[in-house]
């Protein structure tokens, strides 16, 4: 298992930690003073109690100090002291916690008869650390000198380690020299003297004193100081790696995972945070069909696409001398953004031309070779202040201009850009004034059998009646509505209109089988409510719904995904027909249709109207639409029929319903009353006479 940087520096801090506790308690971190060592020689002193006679010996060893006491008179005691210093600026012994002792102090008899000298052992050994502070001592007065002592009894040949803890104040010090409570702790900050000496004397006689070793020992740190430190580290580390985590993760949420390039969020940021307001270039790039390379290559090779679109972009702009690049965005999808540094109109150009030059050819993939098309929108920023969002739009804008223009070229924002803008804006809101002032009508486009002519139906149409909105047509205005989130309520209006018309002419329409077929915008596919929202409306109205058809456009259907399927069975379900309205001007593949529960295909007016002329391409293309439908038991409609060669060969060839010009233009609703109940006209009548008639047309 692969660990990650924080849990490896946990590993790492967890281990330094006890590693360090184990070595501060076995000692490993300890630091030594040896007051015997050659380099720490002092200066010797000699303590008496003024009456005995002390001789001291000293080698590199050890020290001695033996000590005649001659009369018992007053406190006697025999040692030896080791000068630190003699000015009063002592050594500060605050590292240290301990002091390690091998001594021993004997007293020397000649009472034995044999003149043999009898050696009595073990008795105390007192040793003082002795400071000096300027507020209570005074060089001249030895006495004056803080007593910090201890007194144990030393075991021959053993050290002894005393630690500072059991060192106290003597009493008698504390009170003679009158020293308040903040002085009368233990002391060993300023250490001038220390000292070695027996405890009283209570026998006249020859007294030794030897201190065999003597050592200050003590830690680099103390436990506690060193259990500080490490927390302090933990916490040091620990707020690296939360701030480490917390930079990371910003670059997560504004990197996109698939290319690596800065997504939507990170180009706003970066727009938001920058204080240098000069000219910027802004280009809007969108794939041209992207979902067709996911849908017959699938989805890995989708991928690979667009990493390879965006190195060789990145590349292309790097190697541009004269391109100065501040920022390449995947926004979404195949939507990408590139910030440049201002420049004229003429390099601008250049440039854009140098990228659709690069993709000129098919790109190899590892499992394909697929020619890249894109539009591209180019949105001149200004130098000073200006809204990224603004421009991205205008950009966006210029983008889905040169897709309308026909895709894989670009197009600069200008006036005529902005004028669109601006109009589709105006179109919007009138939109929503005709929805609020019910201004809006329905026409219908009959539809007929095409082997007698009757009618079989009507194409329910939507017709403005707003005065803003006049000579604009569903084929402009709807796809701004869907573009401006409209289209849900006029759809809903329109299904809602009809059904109270059907509703109203119940009894007729009962005995006749007429079906009624309402066009419905591709954005349903993404509203999960509208099944529901439907069936709320054919239950409230009580239709049958083997009357309705719903008509989806070929070119926005092949976008569905499994939840737009979804809602399409969930309609079909409900027991109303689907329609694949302008058949054959999308690129549905026949496994694509497979999926979808369709019911009918109608042949765009664009191959119909082509008939005339014999355009090879396009007959063949409506009699293979027409063997599909058959092969897939689907029926057929022809729309935009305006003649009667146009009528004999759809019919020769086996289409089963017919609609356009030719037979009749969109009605009201009462003249479709009318046409119901007057039956065929003598026009209709005499073109249906000539179905089996066999022309110079079909040879």
């Amino acid at each position: 298992m692969k660990l990650d940087l924080n849990a490896k520096v946990g590993i790492v801090l967890l281990l330094l930690t006890v590693s360090l506790l184990a070595s501060h308690r076995a000692g490993l971190l300890d630091v030594s003073f040896d007051l015997l060592a050659e380099k720490h020689k002092f200066t010797l002193h000699k303590l008496t109690d003024g009456t005995s006679v002390t001789v001291h010996e000293q080698d590199k060893d050890y020290i001695k100090a033996s000590c005649t006491i001659e009369n018992l008179n007053g406190y006697r005691f025999c040692g030896v002291g080791l000068w630190l210093s003699g000015n009063g600026n002592g050594v500060s012994l605050e590292r240290y916690d301990r002091i390690s002792v091998e001594a021993k102090v004997t007293s020397l008899s000649v009472e034995d008869k044999t003149n043999t000298v009898i050696t009595n052992d073990n008795h105390g050994l007192r040793v003082y650390f002795r400071n000096f502070n300027s507020e209570y001592s005074n060089l001249d007065d030895l006495q004056s000198l803080k007593f910090n002592g201890v007194l144990y009894e030393p075991v021959k040949n053993k050290l002894t380690t005393i630690p500072f803890d059991y060192f106290n104040v003597e009493g008698w010090w504390l009170s003679e020299y009158k020293v308040q409570f903040e002085n009368a702790q233990f002391d060993v900050s300023n250490i001038v003297l220390i000292e070695f000496l027996s405890s009283e004397i209570k026998q006249e006689g020859q007294y030794l004193v030897e201190i065999n070793q003597a050592v200050l020992r003590g830690a680099l740190v103390s436990e506690a100081t060193l259990l500080k430190w490490m927390l302090l580290i933990w916490c040091l580390v620990i707020f690296y790696l939360i701030n480490r985590q917390r930079a990371g993760l910003k670059k997560v949420s504004i990197t996109d995972s698939l290319t690596g390039l800065v997504n939507r969020r990170g180009i706003n940021d970066w727009f938001s945070t920058r204080l240098n307001r000069d000219g910027l270039v802004l280009f809007y790039i969108d794939l041209d069909d992207f979902k067709k390379v996911n849908d017959s290559y699938g989805h890995l090779v989708g991928d690979e696409l667009l990493c390879r679109f965006s190195e060789i972009v990145l590349a292309t702009t790097k190697q541009d001398s004269q391109i100065d690049l501040h920022l390449f965005s995947r926004l979404s999808g195949d939507e990408f953004a590139l910030v440049l540094k201002k420049a004229d109109e003429d390099e601008v150009n250049r440039f854009a031309q140098a990228l659709f030059e690069v993709f000129s050819k098919p790109l190899k993939l590892t499992s394909a070779m697929i020619k890249v098309n894109f539009s591209l929108g180019i949105a001149i920023c200004e130098t000073g202040q200006f809204d990224f969002n603004e421009y991205l739009n205008k950009a966006d804008a210029a983008m889905y201009f040169a897709k309308e223009q026909g895709k894989n070229q670009y197009k600069i924002f200008d006036d005529h850009i902005q004028q669109n803008i601006i109009f589709r804006k105006n179109i919007a809101q009138h939109l929503h004034k005709a929805i609020e002032d019910d201004e809006f009508e329905l026409v219908f486009q009959p539809m007929f059998y095409s082997h007698n002519l009757s009618i079989a139906g009507a194409e329910v149409l939507l017709r403005a009646t707003s005065t803003e909105l006049e000579g604009i047509g569903p084929d402009v205005f709807i796809p701004i509505a869907e573009e401006y989130d409209i289209v849900v309520e006029i759809d809903m209006w329109v299904i809602e209109q009809t059904f109270i018309k059907i509703m109203q002419e119940r009894n007729m329409l009962n005995s006749r089988s007429m079906l009624f077929c309402i066009n419905i915008s591709a954005l349903e596919l993404r509203n999960a409510s509208f099944p529901k929202d439907f069936k709320k409306l054919l239950r409230k109205y009580e239709i049958e719904p083997n009357k309705i058809e719903l008509e989806f456009t070929e070119t926005r259907l092949i976008e569905a995904d499994h939840n737009a399927l979804n809602i399409l069975k969930q309609l079909k379900a409900l027991g109303v027909s689907l329609a694949l309205d302008d058949f054959g001007t999308g690129h549905t593949s026949f496994n694509q249709l497979l999926n979808f529960p369709i019911d009918c295909l109608k042949i765009d007016k664009s191959f119909v109207s082509d008939l005339t002329t014999c355009a090879e391409m396009k007959t063949s293309m409506i009699n293979a639409v027409i063997s599909i439908a058959k092969s897939y038991k689907l029926k057929t409609v022809a729309e935009g029929v305006e003649n009667i060669e146009q009528y004999l060969y759809l019919t020769h060839n086996g289409c089963e319903f017919m609609q356009g010009y030719y037979f009749s233009k969109p009605i009201s609703w009462p003249e479709l009353l009318k046409f119901m109940t007057q039956g065929q006209s003598e026009h209709l009548a005499m073109a249906a006479s000539k179905v089996d008639i066999k022309t110079r047309f079909f040879q």
